[in-house]
């Protein structure tokens, strides 16, 4: 009897399973679509999608075939519900799909588990965390044993659960959160002491403030914080503050930028303006960015770009700076723009514009600067154009000026006939000689040394982009050291990144010369911000952001100057903490920033700055 049941409990699977099987419909993948998309095409939950389509959890291909449930043959998870989590003694035992709104900050606090833990399970989500992927919470102990039985805005609006919390609880503190109108000087760090909460907290409360802590604003914040004329009597209180971690203000004793400190306006507000793809709806809002993201994933450097500038636009607020920030979303604006400011400077900020997409013209009663960050604009008549991003050729030709002013023999190694930068190079240093390798990248240890001078500094400048060739290069070079004064050149930054299979004691030994747009000597100020941002956003800065707390912070100290916009770019030069801010006028309305440091490496020091 009991192998009977057996047999026809079997068939009766097999059963299902051919039901199952027959009961579905096909779509073929098309280019940009997710899993999450398509289940939200068909109104069908992730789940049912990957049970059907074993493997689709991790990858799925344009032009594959994706098996579709009928909606009536799959038990779909409510849109608005997080699918719960399954645990036994806190242990969870079932991977978790990502959904609208999740971010790595949440899912870290839902499931009681740091960030760079959940990274480490699940490496997928370390550059992004996209809608529909699979996090692997296996051996993580949750940090809300009820979470299956919260809603989802609950979660969202308190996300600090702990294990002995009740649903009543949870309820209680959504109720304990009153509207308060963002008063003038404040900063995200500000409300953040304020209110007893993480700027994190914060940001995922009143996703605006994103984008920027605007005068005015209504926002959440417990009904408990203390009044914010409370706090900032107490950090005007110098008996006070010791105990009171305020936001950073430069030290203007050691900074190097003692004029612009100096000569600040606190009295006059500026407008900021920033040409993006997006509003600034769409860059506070989670969801909304992450809807941007999944149409063009190129974008992410503009949300890198703009989360670097919050910091610039708190450290502005921190120095009682006034100004007004907006953003423009660029087809809105395409053909013309007219900015209609009650303030007297304002300043547009344009930022990766590719080379298809055309600046609009502007129209305005009032002074409008415009800052390129890799961007090309051309200069107008009614505008000035401030390239802020030195170019490669500012790069190569401050470093064969530096050479010129030596009294050396150069000797460039190419592995071309004719080598890449020849033109420049003959032009700024006539009497070179040019050293071809072979195409094994070799080239005769005598012809070498019939280029060397053992009564001169001899200079290598080294212009190939080729590994192989730096390698036999610096070898061959190192061999002649005991006979010949030698010292390497590159004269283009791009080069040492593309070198980072060779050990740095080449460089060291042979003394490397190279030019850099960023002072990794700055180590002070870049660890200051590196250290918030990664509090801010749960990550670290990428180039971009890094761009964007530079650029950003340096225009907004140079329009609150007692002089003009374009005054304050002709007379002063200026370093943030990665960035050199030296502009030379080109023509009229063409600025460039020629801010380039001339690095050294040395066998005893590391590394040094000598020009």
């Amino acid at each position: 009897m009991g192998r009977l049941f057996t047999l026809i409990l079997i068939l009766a699977l097999n059963c299902n399973v051919i039901f199952a099987q027959e009961n579905y419909k096909e779509h073929v993948i098309k280019k940009g679509e997710t899993v999450y998309m398509i289940s939200r095409q068909y109104g069908i939950s992730p789940n049912s999608l990957f049970e059907l389509n074993p493997g689709s959890e991790q990858v799925i291909y344009v032009g594959s075939i994706l098996r579709i449930p009928n909606s009536s043959s799959t038990n779909n998870t409510p849109r608005n519900n997080k699918p719960a989590v399954k645990t036994v003694n806190g242990d969870a035992i079932k991977n978790y799909v990502v959904q609208e709104g999740d971010t790595k900050f949440s899912l870290s606090r839902r499931f009681g588990v740091s960030i760079n833990k959940l990274e480490q399970q699940n490496p997928h989500i370390r550059n992004m965390l996209q809608t529909g992927h699979i996090i692997n919470l296996d051996k993580f102990k949750t940090k809300e044993t009820t979470t299956a039985n919260i809603n989802e805005t609950v979660i969202k609006e308190t996300d600090t659960i702990t294990n002995n919390t009740t649903i009543k609880e949870v309820k209680t503190k959504i109720n304990e959160y009153k509207d308060y109108v963002i008063e003038p000087k404040q900063t995200l760090y500000s409300i953040s002491m304020m209110t007893g909460m993480s700027t994190e907290e914060l940001i995922t409360l009143n996703p605006q403030l994103r984008t920027a802590v605007v005068t005015g604003d209504i926002i959440k914040i417990p009904t408990n914080a203390t009044q914010a004329k409370d706090v900032k009597n107490t950090l005007n209180n110098s008996d006070s503050t010791k105990n009171i971690k305020a936001e950073k203000v430069p030290n203007i004793k050691n900074n190097n930028n003692k004029a612009l400190y100096a000569n600040l306006v606190k009295s006059t507000a500026n407008g900021i303006y920033f040409y993006t793809p997006f509003s600034s709806e769409e860059f506070s809002s989670p969801k909304d960015r992450q809807k941007i993201l999944e149409t063009n994933t190129d974008y992410k450097k503009y949300i890198d770009f703009f989360q670097g500038a919050q910091i610039a636009i708190d450290s502005a607020k921190a120095l009682k700076l006034e100004f007004d920030v907006t953003l423009i979303k660029k087809n809105i604006a395409e053909s013309k723009l007219t900015v209609d400011s009650p303030y007297s400077k304002n300043v547009i900020l344009v930022p990766f514009l590719d080379g298809d997409s055309k600046f609009p013209e502007i129209k305005s009663d009032k002074t409008v600067s415009i800052i390129d960050i890799k961007s090309n604009l051309n200069s107008s008549e009614n505008i000035n154009i401030y390239k802020s991003i030195p170019s490669d050729t500012i790069q190569k030709t401050k470093t064969l000026n530096y050479l010129a002013q030596q009294d050396a023999n150069t000797v460039v190694v190419s592995d071309l006939d004719e080598a890449k930068n020849k033109t420049l190079i003959k032009k700024i240093l006539p009497n070179s000689k040019f050293l071809k390798v072979n195409s094994s990248g070799f080239f005769d240890s005598e012809k070498l040394k019939n280029t060397l001078d053992k009564t001169k500094l001899n200079y290598i400048v080294l212009d190939s982009e080729k590994t192989i060739i730096l390698l036999n290069t610096t070898t061959a070079l190192m061999k002649e050291l005991s006979e010949y004064n030698i010292q390497l050149v590159m004269i283009e930054s791009e080069l040492i990144s593309k070198q980072g299979e060779v050990s740095e004691m080449r460089f060291k030994i042979l003394k490397l010369i190279f030019p850099s747009t960023t002072n990794s000597l700055n180590k002070s100020d870049i660890i200051d911000f590196e250290n918030k941002y990664k509090t801010i956003f749960d990550t670290a800065p990428t180039e971009n952001s890094i761009l964007g707390f530079n650029v950003t912070l340096d225009v907004l100290l140079r329009i609150s100057q007692d002089s003009s916009f374009e005054e304050t770019i002709s007379n002063t030069i200026s370093t943030q903490s990665h960035l050199k801010f030296e502009y030379k006028k080109i023509r009229d309305g063409y600025y460039l920033n020629t801010g380039i440091y001339l690095m050294q490496y040395n066998s005893e020091e590391g590394l040094l700055e000598i020009d």
